[in-house]
């Protein structure tokens, strides 16, 4: 997960000379889901002022099982207030 000025970019998924794989994300305010935040990118708001947030990535490669990362600890962002 990178961070670019009030935005955060989250990197997923691969890509092969057979397939590309489907990528879904699902970020998260002090472990409550965002609702209608479900791509790579969050843009960050005043109600993330003091928060941490995270983000679930999910990964699906047709014939394999899918993956899913949710990040934790250093790899969460704390939101200056």
């Amino acid at each position: 997960m990178s961070q670019n000025a009030d935005k955060l970019i989250a990197f997923g998924g691969y890509s092969t000379g057979a397939a590309t794989s489907s990528v879904k994300y699902t970020w998260y305010r002090n472990g409550r889901a965002v609702l209608g935040q479900t791509s790579s990118q969050y843009t960050l708001s005043s109600k993330d002022a003091g928060a941490v947030i995270a983000v679930k990535v999910v990964a699906n490669y047709t014939g394999y099982k899918s993956t899913s990362t949710l990040t934790s600890g250093y790899d969460n962002y704390q939101v200056d207030n």
